[in-house]
């Protein structure tokens, strides 16, 4: 529940209502709407829903959207922060065109209380503002803007349309109607930026008529104050003035029932994207996270994961792009180890960071390889995995202290991710006591929310990047998708790059462990239910990914396939440049498993 408070700004002055409402500030640029949105949505505390912003969010290059596929977008955002709970939504865009205003309206969510507050101002003054601040914003793009303009009607349904002009407030009351607001000296206004887009030195001239309009009016009116003065009126008393003759271009602005060409009422729909996230599960994301710890303003990261989270996360280059994206919209590195505290605390981000090589060497980006459950993440923390990758990697000829291990690397686990984006999805299932049921539940949870995931995890190699810490990824190896990842991300020169792929003596070892592990991993997850635990507990419940063990055969096959193809070159340049590590792991029925990189067999310790 919103206070009533005034908002004083310079030459504004809004009040603000009660209850859960959107505030949606029109018109041309230049006219201060987004200083004043700002400062509005600052002032009440509430999420600020740029177009503009929305716009170079989504902004990433090669899969970027169209003009109305942004702005569906940009509609989608404010429903799903309405949905996330945000008790009040600024919205700021021209909205030129009524069918903008039609469709953003019809995506609002039932019951959404909706005030507008239209800017206005003469052309001339609009232009010189725009000359003197930093904007994207040309000349020729505000003139078309300006032009194009559609005066508020009905469209605007609300409980009122309040409107400001720089230096000179149109003062109304809380609750008019768009049909209030005073229509005659509005259109005065439009017939001389009309003059003045056609000859700037006609501006006072312009004016000047306005003036004498006004005044004629304020005459008839008191001697007779029942006389009403509309549109009609207006363009009628400017003509017996002597102004500019500019009606009939006035006349093709507000055509309404004819619109011209260029001013479609309604705009065909995007093609909609089947996969995209919608606004319901968007808003769950970001009450996860706020959950967590998130406190930025979640408009441009609703906005992000609307528009990109359902892609595929093979094209690498939008992925990292995304991820770039991501890390600005969670409010930077800090924020992000506050709110995915297990990926960066169980990743060992910090230890990565003190202890991250120094020239002359470099830093390692390694991939790692192979079936789930043969202990490979095990393998990385144990004791000995320095000595046998020394033995696996005979081309390299330094000192192997310098090898990486989880002690010295940072750990992208996808799994760590997921589960906290995720989180209300994890915990839906925590009651499923069918093994196979929960795979596939876990599955769709994962092939859902993989772009997301992916999407920081990119951003938090950039971030690693710069560092210049060691970095670890893992994949089961089934196709060649991560070394690209790596390559793009990861230049030759700055970084060596290493792939270990482990192997298994004997399958059925595997398709055991990820068994046993999904069950201890329902077990815990019940648990945390039964006893009450909090989402924070839920994203501890997670043990690895979704592989059960009837796919593992599958898995085993494609991933040797491809393991095969890269030690034998036969992968075109994917792995050229690339440590090549082998890794064999011997399980057994006793319970003590070995590893080794050559001869020398490596007993596993807890």
């Amino acid at each position: 529940m919103l206070q009533k408070v005034v908002e004083d700004k310079g030459n504004y002055m809004l009040v603000l209502g009660v209850m859960s409402v959107i505030y949606i500030l029109l018109g041309p640029p230049a006219t201060g709407k987004t200083s004043f949105s700002t400062s509005l949505a600052s002032h009440i505390s509430s999420p600020l829903v740029s177009f503009d912003s929305v716009a170079k969010t989504v902004s990433t290059g090669g899969s970027d959207l169209s003009y109305r596929q942004t702005r569906a977008v940009g509609e989608k955002t404010v429903g799903s922060l309405i949905l996330s709970g945000a008790p009040a939504v600024v919205v700021e865009d021209t909205f030129h065109l009524r069918s903008l205003r039609k469709s953003f309206v019809r995506c609002l969510p039932p019951g959404t209380k909706v005030k507008w507050v239209h800017f206005v101002g003469e052309l001339a003054v609009l232009l010189e503002r725009n000359r003197k601040r930093a904007t994207d914003v040309s000349e020729e793009s505000l003139k078309k803007v300006f032009t194009m303009f559609q005066s508020p009607g009905s469209e605007m349904k609300g409980e009122g349309v309040p409107v400001f002009e720089r230096g000179n407030v149109v003062h109304m009351k809380d609750g008019m109607s768009a049909e209030d607001v005073d229509v005659f000296d509005l259109t005065l206004r439009k017939l001389v930026s009309l003059c003045v887009s056609k000859d700037v030195s006609r501006a006072k001239h312009a004016n000047d008529v306005r003036k004498s309009v006004l005044k004629l009016r304020k005459e008839d009116k008191s001697e007779d104050k029942s006389m009403e003065y509309g549109e009609a009126d207006a363009v009628r008393m400017w003509g017996d003035a002597k102004g500019d003759d500019v009606t009939t271009d006035y006349a093709e602005l507000s055509q309404s029932s004819t619109p011209r060409p260029d001013l479609p009422e309604e705009p065909p729909p995007p093609p909609s994207d089947p996969n995209a996230f919608t606004p319901e599960e968007t808003a769950a994301i970001i009450s996860n996270l706020r959950t967590f710890g998130f406190t930025s303003s979640p408009s441009d990261l609703t906005s992000l994961i609307l528009a990109k989270g359902g892609k595929s996360h093979k094209d690498w280059e939008h992925t990292i792009a995304c991820g770039g994206k991501m890390m600005e919209c969670l409010g930077g590195m800090e924020s992000v180890k506050k709110v995915f505290e297990r990926t960066v605390v169980d990743g060992r981000w910090e230890q990565a960071a003190s202890s991250r090589p120094l020239s002359p060497n470099k830093p390692w980006v390694v991939l790692v390889t192979g079936l789930n459950g043969i202990r490979k993440s095990t393998s990385l923390d144990q004791p000995w995995i320095q000595d046998a990758l020394a033995e696996a990697l005979p081309t390299f000829a330094g000192d192997k202290s310098t090898l990486p291990c989880s002690k010295n690397s940072f750990f992208r686990q996808l799994d760590y991710m997921m589960c906290a984006v995720a989180a209300d999805r994890f915990k839906s299932i925590y009651d499923i006591s069918d093994v196979e049921m929960y795979s596939s539940e876990k599955a769709k949870i994962f092939s859902r929310y993989r772009m997301v995931s992916e999407m920081l995890g990119a951003g938090l190699l950039l971030e690693a990047k710069k560092v210049g810490m060691n970095v670890m990824l893992e994949t089961s190896g089934r196709d060649v998708a991560m070394y690209k990842y790596v390559d793009i991300l990861f230049p030759d020169d700055s970084y060596n790059k290493l792939v270990i792929n482990f192997e298994i003596n004997d399958i059925k070892y595997a398709e055991e462990s990820v068994d046993l592990r999904m069950e201890i991993e329902m077990d815990l997850g019940r648990k945390v239910l039964d006893d009450g635990g909090s989402l924070t507990d839920i994203t501890k419940v997670n043990m690895g990914g979704p592989y059960g063990s009837t796919v593992l055969s599958s898995v085993k096959r494609d991933s040797e396939r491809v393991w095969k193809e890269v030690t034998e070159g036969r992968a075109g340049d994917v792995g050229k440049g690339w440590y090549l590590a082998s890794i064999r792991i011997e399980g057994n029925e006793d319970g003590v498993w070995t590893a080794s990189g050559g001869k020398t067999k490596h007993e596993f310790v807890r």
